[in-house]
């Protein structure tokens, strides 16, 4: 019987490295993955919400240090725009002013990212370009028209400074 098992044995090595195949080390598995700070995000919110997402994968632990996989991200554009205006009016008459005022504006958002073996400095994947096109609503602080309305038992109620599109 141990025969059998030693000609299975030597079958099966002749037979994997025929074709190439290798047992890999568990040493050279990358298990962890960290970021480097993301120039143009000034705020850091970018970086956190990156973060936050390779914190939630079965696959990786971040690490800030020493990691074996390192994502660099490059933001290559960032452009913000106002879409959408209105007439401002006065607060006390109601009347409209011969001034307009954004109501509405626009992120474009361009990012390039690479992911490198930190170990062996080769490129995994990348550069990826990403992008993102986002509207959003702003309210006017100075105006109480833009925070307020009046509900049909006929009160005057206070909004949150959101556009109540972005709280659906």
């Amino acid at each position: 019987m141990n025969t059998l098992y030693n000609w299975i044995a030597i079958v099966a090595v002749f037979l994997f490295s025929a074709c190439g195949y290798q047992l890999v080390n568990s040493s050279d598995i990358a298990t962890s993955i960290g970021i480097n700070p993301i120039k143009g995000d000034h705020d850091g919110i970018f970086l956190q919400s990156i973060i936050n997402e390779l914190a939630k994968s079965s696959f990786f632990s971040y690490e800030a240090f020493s990691p074996h996989l390192e994502v660099k991200v490059l933001i290559s554009q960032l452009d913000t725009k106002n879409i959408d205006f209105q007439y401002q009016t006065d607060d006390h008459t109601g009347e409209i002013i011969d001034r307009l005022s954004p109501v509405e504006g626009s992120h474009d958002l361009i990012v390039n990212m690479t992911v490198t073996d930190v170990r062996t400095n080769k490129k995994i994947l990348g550069p990826v370009e990403f992008r993102q096109l986002v509207d959003f609503d702003f309210s006017d602080f100075r105006s109480y028209n833009d925070l307020s309305f009046v509900d049909p038992q006929g009160l005057n109620q206070t909004t949150l400074a959101y556009s109540l599109g972005q709280l659906a």
